[in-house]
């Protein structure tokens, strides 16, 4: 069995129960959503799958905050990509003539 189904088996095990209620409730946009993407998968299991990664990165998120209390910023910012754009993109002066 690959990966990935064993992931949406597991996640439809943990969240099963709870899918079609916010599937019906929450999310009802979703099926059609997935029928025009062609997106071939159940929209209970799409929802469960959306709760097990939620759960996954829980710890990672929780971690992440108590670090940026504990230190008053927040380090995880270095690991974010930032695209580094001349000043002059943004306004029409060059940096020399608008300072």
């Amino acid at each position: 069995m690959p990966l990935l189904d064993k992931f949406e088996a597991l996640s439809f095990r943990l969240f099963g129960r709870i899918a079609p209620y916010f599937l019906k409730n929450v999310f009802p946009q979703t099926k059609g959503s997935l029928e025009k993407g062609r997106v071939k998968i159940y929209p209970e299991t799409y929802i469960s799958l959306m709760f097990f990664t939620a759960l996954l990165t829980l710890p990672v998120s929780v971690i992440a905050a108590s670090v940026a209390l504990l230190y008053g910023f927040l380090p995880l910012l270095i690991l974010v990509p930032l695209p580094l754009f001349r000043y002059r993109r943004f306004s029409n002066c060059t940096y020399e003539q608008c300072q």
